[in-house]
């Protein structure tokens, strides 16, 4: 689940996350108080161009993933399948060295 979370859902959120935070943070640090301010700087915010953002760290979050995680391709993949009527899961099975 905590890689479901990593991979998809915190490169769409994390600009729109930062760019709220940076704006109550300017305020805060200009009038000494957010108070009342989070509702402006929602309304305000550039949704269509941190959504695009968003989108475009998922795509290179997603590239590096799979370019850089699974099996190497010279190992034997083995399907599940069944065996006296249960179910052995998958497996990759290595060449010895």
């Amino acid at each position: 689940m905590i890689r479901i979370f990593l991979i998809y859902v915190l490169p769409l959120l994390a600009p729109s996350v930062v760019y709220v935070l940076w704006c109550l943070w300017q305020i805060k640090r200009s009038s000494g108080s957010v108070e009342g301010d989070l509702r402006s700087v929602v309304r305000r915010a550039p949704w269509v161009k941190l959504a695009a953002i968003g989108f475009g760290l998922l795509v290179v979050v997603l590239v590096i993933a799979a370019l850089t995680g699974g099996e190497p391709p010279h190992e034997a993949y083995n399907p599940p399948h069944l065996e006296n009527g249960r179910v052995v899961p998958g497996e990759i099975h290595r060449d010895a060295p």
